[in-house]
């Protein structure tokens, strides 16, 4: 958008030797921590539709994000409507963008978008195309707060949607009381200033809860309305 159970494995040892026999035991191994986000989806102040991420950490530090969206609004009486689909998968670790899946149809303009870190760069193929990119990009899911180093100044940005590359600065605006998920919090506000500017919000755990934007005349806006672990 310009961004999902607990398993566990059981292990039996056993051996019978002679007369005697190793008892078995249970080992419990560490679970991947999972949570999942919803949002809602505001087009001109109109609620058209969701958007949903599952957030997976695992014990080496790697994050996966799974994502999708659907929006439909009605213009004009009915006699036009906007459709709006996305789907995508992100790998991250240590920051940095891994791997990068997405199909999205944004009101008929199609897209299949994938990466995948190689070298000193982000090998991206976008409807066919290849190219290299800078790996250091930040997804415009947006589903964690910017790297500090690109704090006030120019922040390298990937279309989750297209594949393409926009320059943006990024402005930290400070923190601000809002009503997450039934909770007010003080989260950290940012703006991002380009092509397509964004007004994002992070919690303490520098989820998003909030974002803003305007593109083609519109306004759209997610809201956080719910975590669930």
């Amino acid at each position: 958008m310009a961004r999902l159970s607990r398993g566990w494995a059981v292990c039996f040892v056993g051996c019978l030797a002679g007369v005697g026999m190793i008892r078995c035991d249970r080992i419990q191994a560490a679970a991947p921590d999972v949570e999942h986000r919803n949002f809602a989806v505001f087009v001109d102040g109109k609620r058209g539709g969701d958007f949903h991420m599952t957030i997976q950490h695992s014990e080496d530090g790697t994050d996966t994000v799974t994502a999708q969206a659907g929006v439909r609004i009605s213009y004009l009486g009915g006699l036009k409507v906007y459709r709006y689909t996305y789907r995508g998968t992100e790998t991250w670790k240590a920051g940095r963008l891994q791997r990068f899946d997405s199909s999205s149809n944004d009101d008929g303009k199609e897209f299949t978008v994938s990466g995948l870190a190689a070298g000193k760069g982000l090998r991206l193929r976008v409807n066919g195309q290849d190219r290299v990119v800078r790996p250091d990009v930040w997804l415009t899911t947006y589903w964690h707060s910017p790297d500090p180093r690109f704090r006030n100044r120019a922040v390298p940005l990937l279309d989750a949607d297209t594949g393409e590359e926009l320059a943006g600065n990024l402005i930290y605006a400070g923190l601000t009381p809002l009503n997450v998920a039934g909770q007010v919090q003080r989260c950290a506000a940012y703006q991002v200033n380009g092509n397509t500017p964004w007004e994002l919000w992070f919690d303490g755990q520098e989820r998003l809860v909030r974002l803003k934007s305007i593109s083609d005349g519109h306004r759209y806006e997610l809201v956080l309305t719910s975590i669930r672990r």
